[in-house]
C-alpha cells in the first residue's frame, strides 16, 4: 500500500529514481552491458562535438559506483519529494533535466577535451536551486522538521561533488544557477497538502 501511495503522491521523484535504479542495475549486471552504456552514454566533449549530442542528456542517468548512486538517490528523494509538495510533478522533471543538460553543456565548453563527466548530481543541484527560489523569493513556509534533513542533504550533495572525479564543482554551480533561474517560471504554487 505504501509504495503505490508514494508513486501517486510523488510521481516525478520516484519515476526519476526508478529510471536511474534500472540503469544502475543494467550497468552492474554484466561487463559488456556496462561498457556499452558507458561508451554510448557518458558526456565526452570530443564525441559530443563530433555530433553525439544525446550524451549531454544521457550522462545525467549514469552513476559510476554504488556510493555515487546512493548519495544522489537519497538527495533526489529528499529534494524531489519536498518540491513536489509545492510544484507540479512535470515541473520537477523539467527542472531536473534542464539543469542537467545546461550544466553538461557548459562543462563541454569549460573542461578539457579528455574530461569525461556523468552523474545526476548537477541535475539535482538544479532542484536545490529551485528550492532556493521558492524559499527566498516565493516565501514558501519551511516546516521546522524539514530543515535538518535539508541541511544534511545539501551538505552530502556538495561533499559528493568534491569527492567525485567525474563531476566538478563548477558543474554543480551551473546546475544550481540553472534551477534557480528556472524557478522564476510563472507557474502557480500548490497548497502543501502533504505537510498538514
Amino acid at each position: 500500500m505504501r509504495i503505490p501511495f508514494l508513486l501517486k503522491t510523488y510521481p516525478a521523484t520516484f519515476g526519476l529514481c526508478i529510471i536511474q535504479l534500472f540503469i544502475f542495475f543494467l550497468i552492474q549486471s554484466h561487463p559488456t552491458v556496462q561498457k556499452t552504456i558507458i561508451d554510448y552514454g557518458v558526456a565526452f566533449p570530443k564525441w559530443i562535438l563530433d555530433g553525439e549530442i544525446w550524451r549531454i542528456a544521457t550522462a545525467i542517468f549514469i552513476q559510476s559506483d554504488f556510493s555515487q548512486f546512493f548519495y544522489n538517490m537519497a538527495i533526489l528523494l529528499l529534494l524531489g519529494t519536498f518540491l513536489e509538495t509545492y510544484i507540479p510533478p512535470m515541473r520537477v522533471v523539467l527542472i531536473f533535466l534542464a539543469s542537467g543538460v545546461l550544466s553538461n553543456s557548459i562543462l563541454l565548453l569549460h573542461t578539457q577535451a579528455e574530461f569525461v563527466h556523468f552523474g545526476s548530481s548537477c541535475a539535482i543541484s538544479g532542484l536545490l536551486g529551485m528550492l532556493l527560489t521558492l524559499i527566498l523569493l516565493r516565501k514558501i513556509p519551511l516546516p521546522l522538521y524539514t530543515i535538518p534533513a535539508l541541511v544534511v542533504g545539501i551538505a552530502c550533495l556538495f561533499i559528493n561533488a568534491c569527492l567525485s572525479f567525474h563531476v566538478n564543482a563548477f558543474g554543480h554551480l551551473c546546475g544550481l544557477l540553472g534551477g534557480f533561474i528556472l524557478g522564476f517560471l510563472p507557474k502557480s504554487i500548490k497548497k502543501p497538502q502533504n505537510l498538514d
